[in-house]
């Protein structure tokens, strides 16, 4: 069989300057276990060549095939809206931003979890679904949200995808791109 990877990393062009995990943290009730995030919950501050930072959370949320109800989903998406809803509390003027594989719909009550009060804003919010499909080109699954402050420096998102050519194929899933913009 094929092996899957079965936590997330986190690379930056420039120099992360700390970082945390938020997985063991935040235990939560589900029916009569006691859960974690699927996967672990990566904080990154990462220093642009402005000399401003940005913070990149990122996760992969459980799959649907595991979680057909989304009730796991829906308490990973609660936890990363509180975690992010915190850290921007502290620090008003954050530039946040989080994605991953989410596995869910721009619609779903997951996803929909995710923008309570205004936390964050969906990167693809208005396009076509078609243009954001990143799994067998049939679901939106991949996203990046920002935070409002980030939102503002929001240019343009887009899907990439490797088509699956090559030796060593990266991923099963097209990736999803936003891009900010920083005057320096």
């Amino acid at each position: 069989g094929r092996l899957a990877g079965l936590d997330v990393g986190l690379l930056s062009k420039w120099p992360i300057v700390a970082t945390k995990t938020h997985r063991e943290e935040h235990p939560f009730e589900l029916g009569d276990e006691t859960k974690l995030i699927a996967r672990e919950l990566i904080e990154a501050t990462i220093a642009l060549p402005t000399g401003e930072n940005i913070v990149v959370f990122t996760t992969h949320f459980v799959s649907k095939v595991t979680d057909e109800d989304g009730n796991r989903r829906k308490n990973e998406a609660r936890i990363v809206n509180e975690i992010i809803a915190a850290h921007e509390k502290e620090a008003p003027n954050a530039h946040i931003a989080f994605g991953g594989d989410l596995n869910d719909e721009p619609d779903s009550e997951p996803l929909t979890l995710l923008k309570q009060n205004n936390v964050l804003y969906n990167s693809t919010e208005g396009m076509k679904h078609e243009d954001i499909a990143t799994w067998n080109n049939t679901a939106a699954f991949d996203h990046i949200f920002h935070n409002a402050a980030l939102r503002a420096k929001h240019a343009k998102s887009y899907r990439v995808c490797s088509n699956n050519i090559g030796k060593l194929v990266p991923s099963d899933h097209c990736a999803m791109v936003a891009e900010y913009i920083f005057n320096k």
